[in-house]
């Protein structure tokens, strides 16, 4: 069986964008590659924190 030893961000990132095995060589979640990008300041409201692990598009709500 396959098996991969991933960070919980890592983790995270598939779980809401999950992808067949054969994708994952390709998978932009899991790639190595240093990221400029630093986490945004702490969040004063936990309910409404966005996710550091989602582009910032896809950090929304409607409430």
């Amino acid at each position: 069986p396959d098996v991969y030893f991933v960070t919980a961000t890592q983790a995270l990132t598939w779980m809401t964008d999950p992808r067949p095995l054969n994708a994952l060589n390709n998978y932009e979640g899991w790639s190595c590659k240093r990221k400029e990008n630093l986490p945004g300041p702490p969040c004063n409201n936990a309910n409404k924190c966005a996710l550091d692990f989602k582009p910032a598009e896809a950090n929304f709500t409607t409430t």
